[in-house]
């Protein structure tokens, strides 16, 4: 059942590739746990400007799962998310106790979603943006300690972190679900391919051997009627020939000669038709 709809949610293979049910399944899991943040952060009384992000961030992935799951939009959808993304955990570093907080591993967890969302060209790039992000947030942060913004407490800090592994694992458990079932589905496709592939084949094994049954069968009748043809033929046209040599009647030359060429004509087409 919770297969049916996580699949319904994602998309449903071959209609979607894999990039886009990867994509499908992403918009769904952030916005989700977005709300569930930002419904944390109120209850909890964090950072006003945090919870307004994390809200705000909320509705933004519901309309870009929207856009990706029922416009097909991907092409467009893919960059902005991209963008949003990173932008949004850059700025969360900072709203977030800095590196002491539960953002930093999100960088590893965007870097890992861009390569997952984007095409083989574009990993080293993505990966090495994530990369100077994360290290440009240290680095300012470093810098400038002021700007953090740190936790009411340390109970709350634990909390904001086991929150972050939570999603993680369930983000990371629904990823693996949506690879096995798209390997699964892809295996069923080529199993049925080949299983056609092996039926397609035995029908022109078959087709194979009736023509040259039917090739035997034309040859060996072409060389029975080569010879019954021709036989009485070339008996027609060799009397006509002693019958000329006999000095027959003037009426009768004409007759003899009609006779000669029509038999020859005859030969001479059944050696076409034969040969």
């Amino acid at each position: 059942m919770l297969m049916r709809v996580f699949i319904r949610l994602v998309g449903e293979h071959p209609k979607f590739s894999i990039h886009e049910r990867i994509l499908n399944m992403t918009l769904f899991v952030f916005a989700l746990f977005a709300i569930l943040l930002a419904i944390q952060s109120g209850i909890e009384g964090l950072n006003m400007v945090l919870t307004s992000i994390v809200t705000l961030l909320s509705s933004i992935f519901a309309i870009l799962y929207f856009f990706a799951r029922v416009r097909r939009k991907n092409r467009v959808v893919t960059p902005i998310f991209i963008t949003i993304g990173l932008l949004s955990v850059s700025g969360l570093y900072f709203l977030s106790d800095g590196i002491d907080g539960d953002v930093p591993p999100y960088f590893v967890f965007t870097s890992i979603i861009c390569v997952s969302l984007v095409r083989r060209k574009y990993y080293v790039y993505l990966i090495a943006l994530n990369a100077v992000a994360f290290v440009a947030c240290y680095m300012i942060e470093l810098n400038a300690p002021q700007i953090i913004q740190n936790y009411a407490s340390s109970d709350l800090r634990d909390r904001q972190v086991l929150y972050a592994i939570t999603a993680l694992t369930i983000f990371a458990g629904a990823a693996f679900a949506l690879f096995k079932n798209n390997y699964v589905a892809e295996r069923r496709i080529v199993k049925k391919q080949n299983l056609d592939l092996q039926r397609y084949q035995k029908s022109l094994i078959r087709a194979r051997d009736e023509a040259q049954k039917a090739s035997l069968a034309k040859a060996e009748f072409l060389s029975t009627k080569n010879h019954e043809i021709r036989t009485p033929l070339n008996a027609v046209i060799g009397m006509s020939y002693i019958l000329l040599d006999e000095e027959p009647r003037p009426d009768q030359v004409e007759n003899l000669d009609i006779l000669k060429f029509s038999a020859e004509n005859l030969l001479s087409l059944v050696n076409d038709v034969l040969d």
